[in-house]
């Protein structure tokens, strides 16, 4: 099993509040990784799972 060595960084926040400005900043400028994201909330109607929403 291959085994990943790294940083874990949680970017949290209030709808709105710029945490998707942050990822393209960091895999644009500082080189990361595509950033995964989650949320609690229900799917909406026109949203589909494997797309950011």
């Amino acid at each position: 099993m291959k085994t990943l060595d790294g940083n874990l960084f949680i970017i949290c926040g209030a709808p709105g509040s710029g945490k998707t400005t942050v990822q393209t900043y960091l895999t644009k400028n500082l080189g990361f990784t595509k950033v995964v994201t989650h949320t609690t909330r229900p799917k909406r109607n026109d949203e589909q799972d494997g797309s950011d929403y």
